[in-house]
């Protein structure tokens, strides 16, 4: 109920009947630009033709989906295989689940039983997923502080700081360090170039599993097949999800090497410490299949690169015309408009002509009020400031929606940042549409 009463208060409750390519139409026949595309899962578009009828043909054939007993499931057994070959490193074992925060929450198990160690360190403002596991490791206390008491020993580091993560990995206690190549829900947040490589680095040297979370970021949203490749390097352990599959169907993966792997699981005691019953089926396999042809047969990873170049180009012009706009930024595909933090003053103008307006005392000023009373004033000057700048972006993104017929939306961690990340089928005439 919540979320319906969010999006009629900001004018965004829509019905929509159908979606073809980058499009979405509603049930009165209006046509919309998706440039939100499922919070990255539908990197081949909506629909894709190639992997609805990859889906049809597998029902038609009658292949059984869930086999637990005596052999790997065909479609499974492929796409396992295909992975193992398209990955950075050496990532030659695969795991496979039904979500991203299950493919996290899988790696880290996976870690945990491949150390002695026992603690796991991650960034903050980061963003790994709402399972019990996945949010001990997410850097947003809004979302973490009402299950608290979370996982212990899990410790965060700033983004982007190397000295940080080896100060922290120097004590020797460290199993894991988790991170995204580029910060998605905390805002679209690059790290400083050399640090992917730098972490590869720090992890060898003080042995310590690296978790490269490249959900968002991978299968050519940045214009890389994996955002870790603009850096040449590659992780202990990486997770997928979201467009793996195309969007059709829900699944998750976890790459590990198999040295990490054997040390985890390597006998018949460990082999099934961590299993499934609806991960790795060949339904959702088949679909991954399907997809994974669909970025090469069309050069999804090209094409993202060179229409996100010139999206990015042409945002950059954007905002030199409006001073409200803080930054672009962002990489292929997975861009960001960042808006400035800009009405404190308005607000606290605001406060002082409410402090001089009590009932009761119409000579009153902010100046006269006791230390506590300007104090409740401040906090709630700092919560309405926070409330109208969040409602900024949303009202933007309303516009956006009602006026020109395009869908946003905002990054789950920051507010105030409005994610630009289509389908990366997206034309070029589409981007100029856009702008």
């Amino acid at each position: 109920p919540v979320l319906r009463e969010f999006y009629r208060f900001n004018h965004i409750e829509r019905v929509f009947s159908h979606g073809e390519g980058c499009w979405l139409t509603d049930l009165d026949g209006r046509r919309y630009l998706d440039f939100v595309a499922g919070y990255g899962c539908l990197n081949a578009g909506h629909n894709h033709p190639a992997i609805s009828q990859a889906l049809q043909r597998y029902l038609q054939e009658q292949f059984p989906t869930y086999i637990q007993y005596s052999s790997a499931p065909l479609h499974t057994s492929l796409l396992a295989k295909r992975l193992a070959e398209l990955a950075p490193g050496d990532l030659r074992r695969v795991f496979f689940s039904n979500s991203g925060t299950e493919a996290v929450e899988a790696a880290l198990k996976l870690a945990l039983a491949a150390s002695d160690k026992r603690c796991v360190v991650y960034c903050d403002n980061g963003y790994h997923g709402k399972t019990l596991g996945a949010l001990s490791v997410t850097g947003r206390a809004k979302h973490r502080t009402p299950f608290e008491p979370l996982l212990p020993r899990c410790d965060s580091l700033p983004f982007g700081d190397l000295p940080a993560l080896r100060e922290r990995l120097a004590k020797g206690d460290v199993a894991a360090f988790i991170c995204e190549p580029i910060q998605g829900e905390g805002g679209v947040i690059l790290p400083p170039e050399g640090y992917l490589a730098g972490v590869h680095a720090l992890c060898d040297e003080f042995d310590c599993l690296w978790i490269l979370d490249e959900i968002q970021t991978g299968l050519g949203r940045t214009g890389k097949r994996f955002a870790c490749d603009w850096e040449a390097t590659a992780p202990d352990i990486m997770v997928l999800s979201k467009s793996l599959s195309g969007g059709l169907v829900p699944i998750g993966a976890t790459l590990a090497s198999a040295a990490v792997w054997r040390r985890a699981y390597g006998d018949i005691d460990t082999f099934a410490l961590h299993t499934s019953t609806f991960g790795g089926n060949n339904f959702a396999a088949a679909a991954a299949l399907a997809a994974l042809d669909v970025h090469e047969q069309e050069d999804l990873t090209g094409n993202a690169a060179r229409v996100g170049a010139h999206l990015q180009q042409g945002l950059q012009q954007v905002a030199a015309r409006y001073p409200f706009i803080k930054a672009v930024r962002g990489r292929g595909l997975m861009l960001a408009i960042e808006f400035h933090n800009d009405m404190s003053g308005a607000i606290e103008a605001l406060v002082r002509e409410m402090a001089g307006r009590i009932p009761g005392q119409p000579a009153a000023t902010y100046r006269m009020l006791s230390s506590k009373a300007r104090q409740h004033l401040q906090a709630a000057m700092v919560e309405l400031e926070q409330s109208l700048e969040d409602m900024f972006v949303l009202r933007l993104m309303t516009k956006l929606s009602e006026e020109h017929g395009i869908l946003t939306f905002v990054t789950a961690n920051n507010n105030r940042v409005m994610r630009i990340q289509p389908p990366l089928v997206l034309s070029m005439a589409e981007a100029e549409g856009f702008l």
